[in-house]
């Protein structure tokens, strides 16, 4: 069976314009995904796609969850030369992207 995530979350998500959509997708899957797993603390990501229309909906349509090992393995790998490159290839991407959001989560109750 599958563990439970136990640790913090770095969540990212975003929509991405119709005439990027698949080489971005193809390039966040080959390039970024490995790079953000090369930070200090990063150990998985797991990608999703909103599905469906709902009413109301307001959330990005792409949505990215990286497990981290701990708070303190996050801040020092977020402070480094590494995640700075991987951010401007990233960032790069802007002009395609809107409705963007990034938040650091701790489980609830600690």
């Amino acid at each position: 069976g599958k563990r439970a995530v136990s640790g913090p979350l770095f969540v990212s998500g975003f929509d991405v314009a119709a005439d990027a959509d698949r080489a971005f997708n193809e390039w966040y899957d080959s390039v970024h995904i490995p790079d953000a797993l090369g930070i200090q603390g990063f150990l998985s990501s797991r990608r999703y796609v909103r599905g469906g229309d709902f009413e109301n909906t307001f959330g990005p349509r792409y949505l990215n969850i990286f497990e981290l090992s701990s708070k303190q393995q996050f801040e020092s790998g977020w402070d480094s030369d590494y995640r700075r490159a991987s951010s401007e290839d990233f960032n790069r991407w802007g002009p395609s992207l809107s409705n963007g959001h990034v938040g650091f989560y701790l489980p609830y109750g600690e």
